[in-house]
């Protein structure tokens, strides 16, 4: 009889020769994922983990943490804060996205766990305190508690990602329709591509979107659904609707206010995302 494999854990030893043999990404950008096949984490060596300055960190081979190491996780990035802060504070006319390359006060640092299925409402609270600019992914995640989704909407990064949720409450839903991006400013974009079909009381809560851009994995779409959609005042994403769609929710989508029919080139996040060839007419 097999054994099963002995589980991999990422000692203290092992990421102090991660970050001491640290080379920038511009010049190795593969390096950040040397550390991805692990299963679980210690605390010392989430500790070592938060002071890596080189890139984000790829942790998407674990599947279980504790509080005490999603908080040093957290602190990932925290050098990025004041960096950011300064810039907004230094040119307050252009967006993020305007600064030139290499101008850039510092790259977008991201956190991934998405090796985590799932999470208790103490380690969703330490995650959402994540300082990297970038932002969290956890798209492992199958579910997602209401007290949870309430903690992960304060993460002030730029991205959440939680593409692994099939389906959400209403209460959940609204809290996470709250995320907002990075430090509040309303520059946060949301993914939910595992939700392929929700109820009307998800899309109405959804609709209040607060952040940049919005992108949900919905295969179909009722009117009603649409009608509170279209109130989104962010980008929408909803990539993977099928070539056909109803009239009526073309028609519903249609009556956003203030979209252009095609994604703003120049600034992408400030264009509206519906790709698919199915919904254009409605955009003329």
């Amino acid at each position: 009889m097999k054994r099963p494999p002995k589980e991999k854990v990422l000692t203290k030893v092992i990421a102090d020769n991660f970050v001491t043999k640290a080379v920038p990404e511009s010049q190795d950008e593969e390096y950040g994922w040397k550390i991805n096949s692990f299963d679980s984490i210690d605390e010392d060596a989430a500790r070592v983990l938060k002071g890596y300055k080189e890139g984000s960190l790829h942790l998407n081979g674990i599947k279980t943490i504790s509080e005490k190491a999603a908080q040093f996780l957290a602190l990932h990035g925290l050098h990025q804060q004041s960096r950011w802060l300064a810039a907004a504070l230094w040119n307050t006319r252009n967006s993020w996205w305007e600064f030139k390359p290499g101008k850039r006060p510092c790259k977008l640092y991201t956190l991934e766990l998405c090796g985590l299925k799932e999470i208790s409402d103490s380690i969703a609270k330490a995650l959402s305190k994540y300082q990297g600019m970038g932002g969290l992914s956890l798209s492992g995640l199958k579910r997602i508690s209401d007290s949870s989704a309430l903690s992960l909407s304060k993460m002030s990064g730029l991205d959440l990602n939680l593409n692994g949720l099939t389906e959400i409450s209403e209460t959940a839903a609204k809290a996470i329709a709250n995320f907002k991006g990075r430090c509040g400013s309303g520059d946060g974009n949301l993914t939910l591509y595992g939700l392929s079909i929700i109820t009307e009381p998800v899309a109405k809560a959804l609709g209040k979107f607060k952040g940049n851009s919005l992108t949900i994995g919905l295969t179909s779409l009722n009117e009603s659904c649409a009608h509170h959609l279209a109130k989104v005042r962010a980008s929408l994403r909803l990539d993977y609707l099928g070539e056909t769609i109803p009239d009526k929710v073309g028609k519903a989508l249609a009556r956003r206010p203030h979209i252009p029919a095609y994604p703003n080139k120049k600034y992408p996040t400030l264009g509206d995302f519906v790709y698919k060839d199915s919904l254009r007419q409605y955009f003329q």
